[in-house]
């Protein structure tokens, strides 16, 4: 029976033309290896900044980090437009600066966005970041972070960077 992370599946009177043993081995993993999708997520979220990935549609399609100040679910129908889920106040800046990454191909910053987080004002940073597969090629993705001042900025590119190098994604990086 196929196991998918904690999902078991049945498959009753459907022919497999899979090698049990093959199978059988891939399973098996030693308790002191872990998967590297794990570690990296793991990493990932620890290390980054509340973000998303969007695809061509405005639809959010994965998340890092702690987004709960910055998105929620809003009452009535379930939806992942991403201009659904940014909190109010948010809205304009992400819509720019999603808007000019997309036009320029390029990662997009813009800087000192107040906001009221945690009973307190302060200013954060909206980066609009294209992400292309292994081969460069556009993926029309977009990862959107909200950087807290007092995050430091090139530390969490160097950390987002590394992983998905790992993954064999590669982010459009603007070295100007």
């Amino acid at each position: 029976m196929p196991a998918h992370e904690n999902i078991s599946y049945s498959l009753q009177n459907v022919e497999n033309s899979l090698d049990l043993a093959q199978v059988q081995s891939a399973e098996e993993e030693p308790d002191t290896q872990h998967r590297t999708n794990d570690i990296d997520t793991s990493v990932m979220e620890e290390l980054m900044p509340a973000s998303v990935i969007v695809n061509e549609n405005n639809e959010m399609v994965r998340s890092y980090g702690d987004c709960s100040k910055f998105l929620s679910i809003p009452v009535g129908a379930a939806t992942l437009d991403i201009f659904m889920l940014i909190r109010d106040d948010l809205k304009i800046a992400s819509s720019i600066v999603l808007r000019d990454a997309r036009k320029t191909n390029q990662r997009v910053v813009y800087e000192s966005v107040p906001v009221q987080l945690e009973r307190e004002s302060e200013f954060i940073s909206i980066v609009a970041q294209p992400i292309s597969d292994h081969s460069g090629s556009e993926t029309g993705l977009m990862a959107i972070s909200f950087v807290r001042e007092k995050e430091k900025l090139a530390e969490i590119f160097v950390s987002i960077k590394w992983i998905l190098l790992q993954r064999n994604v590669f982010p459009i990086w603007n070295t100007n």
